[in-house]
């Protein structure tokens, strides 16, 4: 049976345990709390844009060219034709360059 002799002295070991503590949970966590929040900032950011530029254009009245003319602006949509047309073109230039 194999057995270790490395003994350390119990100041070495919270020193070992401390380092070992901030630089595999603490720092991480850290890294993780600053990187989503700047995530979810950028992406409130964008959603205020969006929720500003639709009450602007329909606050604006009838010379508003993103709402064509008195009708008002409606919510905001995506074709999705045309995103699905995208992503079928990436997706065959992905195979034919695998292949």
């Amino acid at each position: 049976m194999c057995s270790s002799d490395l003994k350390l002295s119990r100041e070495a070991y919270t020193y070992y345990y401390l380092t070992d503590f901030f630089v595999f949970y603490v720092v991480p966590l850290l890294l993780s709390v600053v990187l989503y929040s700047l995530i979810a900032q950028i992406l409130f950011q964008s959603q205020s844009l969006k929720s500003s530029n639709r009450t602007t254009t329909s606050q604006s009245g009838g010379g508003s060219t993103k709402c064509g003319g008195n009708n008002g602006c409606g919510p905001l949509t995506v074709d999705s034709t045309k995103t699905n047309a995208a992503r079928v073109q990436v997706n065959s230039m992905n195979i034919e360059h695998c292949s």
